[in-house]
């Protein structure tokens, strides 16, 4: 059975562009994120699993990136691009971290629902979603493909020292 196809993927390095070394690069984010979604894909993208650092400065950070060039560049009228990330449910699994939002992501797919980001209150966050033009679900919701054929979502990942990853 087939629950998705990876049709992209793309890997960039920060490099020596911000310090410390576990600080991330909101400008090498966006190039990584512009390089691999076309116009198109911008509209149709529903859904992106977030690496979800748990920082307060990783995860403005990353929201901030995935808003300035997927959330903001949807059409109007488009529908809310949602976000969430699977540390909320399993806690981070260290190198496993980007596959486990792979099969999360999968998971969602096949039973076409989105699950809520566990412990999220929009009180607490350092995320200002309004602002951002993202929703974090709180609850599980039917993923609608609104007259789409498909879901469309992206998984974005990071590594220490300035690797970013998405497919």
């Amino acid at each position: 059975h087939i629950w998705g196809i990876i049709s992209k993927t793309a890997v960039n390095q920060d490099g020596r562009s911000v310090t410390p070394i576990t600080k991330p690069s909101m400008t090498q984010q966006e190039e990584l994120l512009r390089g691999i979604y076309s116009e198109s894909d911008l509209a149709n993208v529903q859904y992106i699993e977030a690496h979800g650092t748990g920082t307060p400065v990783g995860d403005p950070t990353e929201a901030g990136s995935i808003s300035n060039v997927i959330a903001k560049a949807k059409p109007p009228g488009s529908e809310t691009l949602r976000i969430g990330s699977v540390k909320s449910n399993i806690g981070h699994t260290e190198s496993a971290a980007g596959v486990a939002g792979l099969i999360k992501v999968l998971l969602m797919m096949k039973h076409e629902t989105i699950v809520p980001s566990v412990f999220y209150s929009e009180n607490s966050s350092s995320i200002d979603v309004k602002a951002l033009n993202v929703n974090i679900p709180s609850k599980a919701e039917r993923w609608e493909t609104n007259g789409s054929l498909q879901r469309v979502a992206g998984i974005n990942s990071f590594g220490f020292g300035g690797t970013n990853a998405h497919a």
